[in-house]
Parts: C-alpha cells; sequence; structure tokens
C-alpha cells in the first residue's frame, strides 16, 4: 500500500513528535472535491463518510488483491475507525477542530509541498503543489483526503495521552492480561514490494521453529527494520493495532503458535506475513512498563471497537454506495 498514502503515511507516522504550536504563516488552501467527491457514502450518528475517503482505501486494498468485498468492507471499517477517534475525542474533551489542529496540518502540508523541518522532523517535499497533488492522486488520494487523515493522527495522539493519563490498572491487572488470550507474542516480515513478500513465503515452505521462520524474515524484509525486533517479536494485544495494521493483527489472533500467515497487504502500504510466536511467562516481570503500555492501548483500542460497533448498529448506506459497489465495484474509477 506504498502506492496508497506515501505522503500521508509519512505525515501520520511522524506527527507523533509534533506539538500543536504553528510554527509558520504560509499555507496551501485545501482543494475542494470535484465530481462526486464529496457524495455521501455511508452517514452515521458520529458523521458521514464521502466518496473521497472510501475511495483512497478501497482502491489500496483492491490493487492490492483483495476482493471486491473484502476491499470495501475494510474501507469502511477505516473509515469508521477514523469517525470513532474523533468520536471518543470530544468525549473526553479534545476539540478535534481546534485552530491549533487545523494550524498543525497545514504546517504539515507545506513541508510536504515545499519540503522543510516542522517540530525536528525533516520532509523532502515535492517542489511544489501540483507536484503534490499529482503524486497522491496516483495514491489514490485527494488533498481532502490527506489532511483529514492527517488530522485524524493528531488528535489520535492527543487522545492516546489523555487516556493514558485516565487509565491506571494494577501491577496484577496488567499481569492478568499478559497471560489472557488478548495478548499474544508476534514478529512479521514486512515489504513495501509484493515480490519480495511472495519470495519471502517461497522460502518458508517447510520450515519450521522461530529461528528459521525470522531468519527468513530478516532476510528479505525492509532493511529499515530491526533485525532484534524480529528475531525476538513482540506482545500485541488483541484490540490494540492502528488503523493500518487491524486486518493484520486480525489474522495474527486466527494463527495458531509456530503458524505464519499468507501474505497480506496492511493499511500503511506495506506487505506483511506474520509468524505468532510461544509468550515467555517470564517476560511480564521484567518489562512490566512495556507491558502496561500495550494494556492500556489495547483497553482504547477495546473502547474505539465500542464506538464502532455502536456506528454500525446505525448505519445508513446511500443509495451512491450502492451504485459504485455493484458489479464488483465497476463504478469505483481510479
Amino acid at each position: 500500500m506504498k502506492k496508497l498514502l506515501s505522503v500521508l503515511l509519512v505525515a501520520v507516522m511522524l506527527v507523533s513528535t509534533l506539538s500543536l504550536f504553528s510554527c509558520s504563516d504560509k499555507y496551501y488552501d485545501e482543494v475542494e472535491p470535484v465530481g462526486n467527491e464529496d457524495e455521501t457514502v455511508l452517514s452515521t450518528k458520529y458523521g458521514d463518510v464521502k466518496y473521497d475517503l472510501f475511495r483512497a482505501f478501497y482502491l489500496t486494498y483492491k490493487n492490492g488483491g483483495y476482493s471486491h468485498s473484502d476491499s470495501a468492507r475494510m474501507a469502511i471499517d477505516n473509515a469508521l475507525d477514523i469517525l470513532a477517534v474523533f468520536a471518543l475525542c470530544e468525549d473526553m474533551d479534545i476539540d478535534t477542530e481546534s485552530r491549533d489542529i487545523y494550524n498543525k496540518v497545514d504546517d504539515i502540508i507545506v513541508a510536504c509541498v515545499d519540503g522543510g523541518t516542522v517540530d525536528g522532523v525533516e520532509y523532502q517535499g515535492y517542489g511544489d503543489f501540483d507536484k503534490y497533488l499529482a503524486a497522491i492522486s496516483a495514491m489514490y488520494m485527494t488533498d481532502r483526503v490527506n489532511r483529514l487523515i492527517i488530522r485524524y493522527s493528531l488528535c489520535e495522539n492527543m487522545l492516546i495521552e489523555k487516556f493514558k493519563e485516565v487509565t491506571t490498572p494494577t501491577n496484577e491487572a496488567v499481569k492478568e492480561y499478559f497471560l489472557s488470550d488478548d495478548c499474544i507474542r508476534i514478529t512479521w516480515f514486512v515489504s513495501e514490494y509484493r515480490e519480495s513478500a511472495d519470495r519471502a513465503h517461497a522460502a518458508l515452505a517447510g520450515l519450521s521453529g522461530d529461528d528459521a521462520i525470522t531468519n527468513v524474515f530478516v532476510q528479505y524484509s525492509l532493511a529499515t527494520v530491526s533485525a532484534s525486533s524480529q528475531k525476538n517479536g513482540w506482545y500485541l494485544g488483541k484490540s490494540e493495532s492502528s488503523q493500518e495494521l487491524r486486518n493484520v493483527s486480525d489474522r495474527a489472533f486466527a494463527l495458531g503458535v509456530g503458524e505464519y500467515s499468507e501474505v497480506m497487504l496492511g493499511g500503511d502500504g506495506n506487505y506483511y506475513i506474520v509468524y505468532r510466536m510461544e509468550k515467555v511467562a517470564s517476560y511480564v516481570d521484567t518489562n512490566l512498563s512495556d507491558v502496561k503500555s500495550s494494556y492500556i492501548y489495547n483497553e482504547l483500542g477495546k473502547t474505539l471497537d465500542t464506538a464502532k460497533a455502536d456506528m454500525r448498529a446505525g448505519v445508513s448506506y446511500s443509495d451512491f454506495y450502492n451504485q459504485i459497489t455493484a458489479n464488483d465495484g465497476v463504478g469505483i474509477v481510479q
């Protein structure tokens, strides 16, 4: 899904380090939607999902090899994740439409276009606004979608910090979580190229055991992935995963210990193979703070899942959605 949201995803991955103080007076006006981009795909109690957002997610999954029905399902799930974060922010008195947040989005867009540094993070930039628009269009995005997901990520980070303040689990609760089926140990292969993922998957044939599997992952994965992390794995909560990797996380929990998955496209634009490892019971005693962080993220994920379930119960799909998704999605043009 690097073909999806390169500019967006770079911004999304980096905003966790950003303050909300705007450092520039320059900005680029948001490009207004054209044609049917502003059509409503579905409505919920927390807001509407517009076609340009749905299309960005849908085409990313569809062109990544998923079926029409799976692509539509995951696109809607990703869109509801965004609405759920905004809704929970409001419940916790976080203003998702504050001037500070919009100023920060403007700063990131300027850096994406012109290059430069925002809060210590350096952006190469595309050189001019038209090149920026062409680049994100090739990744199925509009300027409005890019800005929306950057704002979502800023709000999500604020929500996480607020949630940490109000969530104070006991050590016993953390240990109980670690030993439960809601927490598993995994590692994964990751690459931006499907061809590399397919080669890695073929190399796994007939192999078993942590060392053999992780050696393949280290050999074929992105150079930026830590080999030691892949060897050791990490612990994941059932509801902990980010929006971008929710489908990868769900598949991980369906695996048995010692099993690996098929090649999967994650919402971050990369291809994954997940391998489930056996837990090390003593880990929680020596790494309690890490497990506690996982516990808190998992509790936040469960809260967001509840909000999404609430939304789904009242979702109203538009006639426009029914038209574009008929006949295996032929109405969703690139």
